[in-house]
């Protein structure tokens, strides 16, 4: 007790234990690799959320994106691979709706985000680099969007491997983990259906999924030659390293999206580029704006890869009317110079190239938002309680709309069908109603209530996935089942075998026993003929 008497000493322990303590914490950080190579911006932010929090936690990140985060860290660096392919920021021009479009689909797997990315990626000067390098990687987190190829360097490095998907979940990945996958009411990526169909959309819902899934196997093989272009034809096939995949973070949340049966190692963590604390302050210049609209504002974003004002002219002149005639400032992320000149904006329409979109949408005095569908901004518009009017274009927008049209807090409508009639004038009005406020409101109130944050929940898990060599507990073993087996065609199969087999064996008796029958018939005739001779 005597040690424990002196302040003197009381500090030297105090110093012992903090070293101690820095130094658990040097041995428990990791090594992690991050690939995020998708082309479009806003779906980095789902990983960016992340970043400070697992720094925090003492593990070092490697970055390889084609948008670096420049964050100011000894343990973070940004591989910069944004010179090897053309990326879409706000340079996308709206001429009409692709939802369901199985020909842009195609093109996409195929050409902007699927094959060639890939193989561009994969020569990048970065990336050999990095298939040289001597440095070792305890975790690899991977962006699973048609970046299968990128799994190879799980099998480098020895490193177990996460995915990450950055909207609600793909059909493909279904089949990676193991969950139950049914078109009858799983809507299908791309595709413009929430979980309640028709009998039609129920059947056009099946064309897109299988369609998605064939063309999906079909570019799986040309991934695997790609594998084997750059690192040899000793290596795994694409199938084999996807394969080994530990875990799947999923960008969605069944208060947004749908309740669906799922494995322990797929995990929902809708909402984790939201910050857990954020006290939602605008500039001055904005905040003055905002606060100077007594009846409230309108905030009208198409995110970060559309050009909000390359609607044809109809169709923003339609869209000007009608907001002019609301009592509420509209702030429209967009460039005013891109309007044509004889087009007249209402003066209750400000333009704006950016804007702090989450401390837009959560404050007091904003009323609706109107986007394109895109998840991020769909989450935080629930998040912050809001109605959203959808005008989706592309991909999943139009089910994320479709999903919060069927809980009444959103309306949808297509930007072919706003030129025609008050549609989108009465959409606006409807949606600025309190009850679908209210509803927001409700919704917002599930969305964030979990046992743990989003980034919590991942943190948890990406170290639970270190510490456990991969985890392969977690994995269900349905991943390792033929897909006949799977869904019991061998069984069905052997059984339709043996029932065949038993009808054949008792036609064979039954024919037998007839001519036997008949025979015997031939014979009592034949004697009774000749008892009456």
């Amino acid at each position: 007790m005597k040690y424990f008497s002196t302040k003197k000493n009381f500090f030297r322990l105090s110093l012992l234990l903090s070293v101690l303590i820095n130094f658990i914490s040097y041995i428990d950080s990791a090594k992690i690799l991050v690939f995020f190579p998708l082309s479009t911006y806003s779906h980095v932010n789902m990983f960016k959320g992340m970043v400070k929090p697992l720094l925090n936690r003492g593990h070092e990140i490697d970055f390889v994106s084609f948008y670096p985060l420049n964050v100011k860290h000894k343990r973070y660096s940004d591989i910069d691979i944004s010179n090897c392919f053309s990326v879409f920021k706000n340079n996308i021009t709206v001429l009409k709706s692709a939802i369901g479009d199985l020909g842009l689909l195609q093109d996409v797997m195929f050409k902007l985000n699927g094959y060639n990315l890939m193989d561009a990626v994969l020569k990048s000067p970065q990336l050999r680099e990095l298939r040289n390098t001597t440095k070792k990687y305890d975790l690899i987190l991977r962006h699973v969007f048609l970046s299968d190829p990128l799994e190879i360097y799980s099998h480098i490095f020895k490193a177990p491997s996460i995915g990450i998907i950055t909207s609600f979940n793909l059909p493909w990945t279904s089949d990676l983990v193991g969950i139950p996958d049914s078109p009858a009411f799983i809507p299908s990526f791309n595709g413009p259906y929430g979980e309640k169909m028709t009998f039609i959309e129920r059947a056009h819902n099946i064309l897109i999924y299988t369609y998605q899934k064939y063309q999906y196997w079909s570019l799986q093989k040309r991934f695997t030659e790609l594998v084997w272009k750059y690192f040899g034809r000793n290596m795994p096939t694409v199938e084999e390293l996807i394969g080994k995949t530990s875990l799947i973070f999923c960008n969605s949340h069944y208060t947004i999206h749908q309740s669906r049966s799922m494995p322990p190692n797929f995990i929902e963590i809708g909402g984790v580029h939201i910050p857990e604390k954020n006290n939602f302050t605008l500039p001055k210049n904005l905040q003055l704006s905002v606060d100077s609209s007594k009846q409230g504002i309108i905030y009208f974003s198409f995110g970060s890869m559309v050009r909000s004002t390359s609607f044809n002219r109809k169709t923003l002149s339609t869209m000007f009317e009608a907001l002019g005639k609301q009592p509420y400032k509209v702030f429209w992320k967009g460039v005013k110079e891109e309007i044509p000149d004889d087009l007249k904006i209402p003066d209750n329409i400000i333009f704006e190239t950016w804007m702090p979109q989450l401390d837009i949408l959560c404050n007091p005095n904003t009323k609706l938002f109107i986007s394109h569908g895109g998840l991020f901004g769909v989450q935080e518009a629930i998040y912050c309680g809001l109605p959203i009017l959808g005008i989706p274009f592309f991909a999943d927008q139009a089910s994320n709309i479709q999903f919060l049209v069927e809980k009444n807090v959103a309306k949808l409508i297509y930007v072919d069908d706003i030129p025609e009639g008050n549609l989108f004038k009465e959409y606006v009005e409807t949606l600025l109603k309190p009850q679908f406020k209210q509803n927001a409101e409700n919704l917002s109130k599930l969305f964030r209530d979990r046992p743990m944050s989003p980034i919590k929940t991942a943190i948890y898990w990406i170290e639970y996935v270190i510490k456990h060599n991969g985890a392969p507990h977690l994995k269900s073993f349905v991943t390792k089942l033929y897909w006949y087996q799977y869904y019991l065609l061998d069984i069905i199969g052997v059984i339709l075998i043996i029932f065949l087999f038993i009808f054949i064996i008792l036609y064979l008796i039954c024919k037998q026993l007839i001519k036997l029958a008949l025979k015997v018939k031939g014979i009592q005739y034949i004697c009774n003929s000749k008892k009456r001779k």
